[in-house]
C-alpha cells in the first residue's frame, strides 16, 4: 500500500511541476489563421459549427465549420462607424450585434444581411444577451440598460444607477446580472424592472459576468480579479487568479470547469469551480478579449485578429 501511495504522489507531483492538474483539460488552444489583423472584441456560437466574431470598424466574420475557417460577412467600414463590441445568436438564423454610438444590428438570415435597429441612445453599447428570439438586454456607457421583448422592434431603457456597464448575463427571463466600473454589480429578479446593487468588496472595473445557474456565477475584471458567488450574488468572494493582468472574459461549461482570458495572451483554467486557477499555454501574446464555449468546443478572440480554438476538452 505504501508503494501505491508513493506512486500516486509522484504522478501528482509531476502534474503540478508541469503546470497541469489532475482535472486539466486534454487539449490545447490553437491559433486559427485568417486574412486580417482587425481587432476582435466579441465571439458567439449558435451551435458547434456556426459562429460569429465582431470587432473594429464594423467588421463581422462568420464560420460554418466550427471556427477552422472564417469569412467576412460585413466588411470593415462598409456602412457603419466605430467598432462592434458584442454579438449574440439564440439560434443560427437570428442574431444581434452592438457597438459604439448606440449601434444595434439585426439579422434574420444568419448574417447574410444586417439591418439597423433604433436604440434611441448615443452612448456606446458593450454587451448584449438574449434568452430567446424575442427578449433581450443590452448594456453600455453611462449605465445604460436597454430591454426588448419583441426582437428589437423597440428597445426600452431600464434604470441601473450605474456609471458604466461592461457585461450582462441572464439565467432566465427574470434573473440577470450586469457589472461595470468601480466594482459595480447589479441584479434583477423581475426581468429588469428593478435593478438592485450587490456588494463586490472591490473598487476595480468588472468586465465580464457568467452564470451556470441562478446561484453559481463568476465575474472577472481589472488587476486579475475573479469573483464567485454560490448564492445568486448575495455574497461574492474573491478567488486567487495568480495574476495582476486585466481579465476580459469568463465562461464556465458547468459548475466546475471554467476559463477566463485577458491581457498578453492570458488564459486561466479551473476544474474545481475556481478554488484553483492554472495558466494555460498558447501561441499568442496578444490581448484576449472574449471567450465562448458550445459543448466541448471553445473559441477566443482578441487583438490583431487573434482567434484561438479548442476542441473536445
Amino acid at each position: 500500500m505504501y508503494h501505491i501511495r508513493q506512486f500516486y504522489g509522484l504522478i501528482i507531483g509531476l502534474l503540478i511541476l508541469s503546470g497541469c492538474g489532475p482535472g486539466e483539460i486534454n487539449g490545447t488552444w490553437t491559433v486559427v489563421k485568417w486574412d486580417a489583423t482587425t481587432h476582435l472584441y466579441g465571439v458567439f456560437f449558435a451551435d458547434d459549427k456556426n459562429g460569429w466574431g465582431v470587432g473594429d470598424s464594423g467588421i463581422i466574420i462568420h464560420t460554418t465549420d466550427g471556427g477552422m475557417t472564417w469569412n467576412v460577412q460585413k466588411e470593415a467600414n462598409s456602412d457603419s462607424s466605430g467598432l462592434l463590441n458584442a454579438v449574440y445568436f439564440p439560434n443560427k438564423t437570428y442574431g444581434w450585434v452592438v457597438g459604439t454610438e448606440g449601434q444595434i444590428l439585426y439579422t434574420d438570415s444568419g448574417g447574410n444581411s444586417w439591418n439597423q435597429q433604433s436604440s434611441n441612445i448615443e452612448e456606446g453599447l458593450l454587451d448584449i444577451f438574449f434568452i430567446n428570439n424575442a427578449e433581450g438586454w443590452a448594456v453600455g456607457g453611462y449605465g445604460k440598460i436597454l430591454h426588448t421583448s419583441n426582437g428589437g422592434g423597440s428597445w426600452i431603457q431600464q434604470s441601473s444607477g450605474s456609471n458604466h456597464l461592461w457585461s450582462v448575463y441572464f439565467t432566465d427571463a427574470k434573473n440577470g446580472w450586469v457589472v461595470g466600473e468601480k466594482g459595480e454589480i447589479f441584479h434583477t429578479s423581475d426581468g429588469g424592472s428593478r435593478w438592485e446593487s450587490q456588494n463586490s468588496d472591490v473598487n476595480w472595473a468588472l468586465f465580464s459576468v457568467h452564470f451556470v445557474d441562478k446561484m453559481n456565477g463568476w465575474i472577472v475584471g481589472a488587476k486579475g480579479i475573479i469573483l464567485h458567488t454560490a448564492d445568486g450574488g448575495s455574497h461574492w468572494q474573491e478567488q486567487k487568479s495568480g495574476t495582476t493582468k486585466s481579465l476580459r472574459g469568463v465562461f464556465f461549461t458547468n459548475a466546475k470547469n471554467g476559463w477566463c482570458v485577458g491581457e498578453e495572451g492570458m488564459i486561466l483554467y479551473t476544474s474545481d469551480g475556481g478554488a484553483t486557477w492554472v495558466k494555460q499555454p498558447n501561441e499568442t501574446s496578444e490581448h484576449l478579449l472574449d471567450i465562448y464555449f458550445h459543448g466541448k468546443n471553445g473559441w477566443i478572440v482578441g487583438a490583431a485578429g487573434t482567434i484561438l480554438r479548442l476542441s473536445k476538452f
